[in-house]
């Protein structure tokens, strides 16, 4: 033989020497065992919540769910997996396990917080050695993440209600001031007193008007005829007290025209400011009620699909994988060290066959 690995010869190595495979297996067995027996049992109890999409009333919207979107809310792992939430689950089902070590060795002992793939659920696992509070502890999680997230779902609305509330007030007092200047100008500068003395005004105007031709009119006349010195005279003075009057009226007249012009502009800026007032004021109740109507729809709602159930069975020590484990390396060290020792055993010999050649050689 010159030392080269021979698969045949090596099965019947393996053959002739089984009783040390089978210790092998044997011992590693008995210790998986005895180790698998050793060690406290480990309860975990699942519990699951279900994210429920915006849909609001519309049934379509609810199946029209991407996988960005499921992707997206992987952030409710985060309010899952708080500090305070699984240090208050602790606390309220007084749970002591590992208490010398760190909080968030605990915490990663205990809790695991999981979405799968392509799902709008989240499992909240707990892993204890009492399967009564790992349930508890699983359920507790999952009761309060609803609350934690209805609580801050609601503090989103109020606080887009008192937004909304603010701007709605502002807009009604805008409106209430803007009718209650329009109403006391109104009340302090009435127009229509003022409209009346104008167009009176101007109809007395148009009179002194007429009064005047037909003075100017008889003067011409009784000028051409040669009338007597008394009518010419007493013409003229009335043709200067008409002049008279209508200047005096005409300067009433633009005075009063310039004040109603005044008040005209001014009624018009008021209108115009209770108009847009009242717009604006419209405008912000509407938005109100849109954002009252649409809360309800406004972000994902959080349902407990499953609080978990209380395990009949460890998680762990799993005795069935530990002996196969134990039983797999056993039997693969034992097949490595006897290949070892196989292909040891045949570079002796061919060392061995060497040297007697040599020897003989010589």
């Amino acid at each position: 033989m010159n030392g080269m690995f021979d698969a045949l010869e090596f099965v019947d190595y393996i053959r002739r020497r089984w009783l040390t495979i089978a210790i092998a297996c044997g011992v590693a067995l008995g210790i998986a065992l005895i180790a698998s027996l050793m060690l406290p049992k480990q309860y975990t109890a699942t519990a699951s919540i279900l994210i429920q999409a915006p849909a609001g009333n519309d049934p379509r919207a609810a199946t029209a769910v991407s996988p960005v979107y499921l992707e997206s809310l992987k952030s409710f792992e985060t309010l899952a997996s708080s500090d305070t939430l699984f240090a208050q689950a602790l606390t309220a089902l007084q749970v002591h396990e590992g208490s010398g070590g760190s909080f968030s060795s605990l915490k990663k002992q205990v809790l695991k917080i999981t979405k799968p793939s392509n799902t709008a659920i989240i499992e909240i696992a707990a892993t204890l050695r009492d399967p009564r509070k790992a349930q508890g502890v699983a359920q507790f999680i999952a009761e309060h993440t609803v609350k934690l997230s209805r609580s801050l779902d609601e503090r989103t609305s109020n606080d887009l209600e008192t937004e909304f509330q603010s701007q709605l007030n502002s807009a009604l007092l805008r409106y209430t001031k803007a009718k209650e200047a329009l109403v006391a100008f109104a009340a302090s500068q009435p127009m229509a007193e003022l409209e009346n003395d104008v167009r009176e005004g101007t109809e007395l105007t148009l009179g002194l008007d007429r009064d005047l031709q037909a003075a100017r009119t008889d003067l011409a006349e009784y000028a051409a005829q040669g009338s007597s010195a008394n009518q010419i005279p007493s013409t003229k003075a009335r043709i200067a007290s008409i002049e008279s009057q209508l200047r005096t009226l005409r300067e009433g007249l633009t005075e009063k025209n310039r004040q109603l012009d005044q008040r005209k502009f001014r009624r018009e800026v008021l209108e115009n400011e209770e108009h847009s007032a009242q717009t604006a004021w419209e405008a912000a109740n509407t938005r109100m009620n849109e954002m009252l109507s649409s809360a309800q729809f406004r972000g994902e709602r959080l349902q407990i699909l499953d609080p978990g159930t209380i395990p009949d069975q460890p998680s762990s020590p799993n005795t069935s994988l530990n002996i196969a484990a134990a039983l797999l390396l056993s039997l693969s060290a034992s097949i490595l060290w006897l290949i070892i020792r196989f292909s040891h055993s045949r570079l002796l010999e061919a060392r061995e066959a060497q040297s007697y050649r040599v020897r003989a050689l010589r």
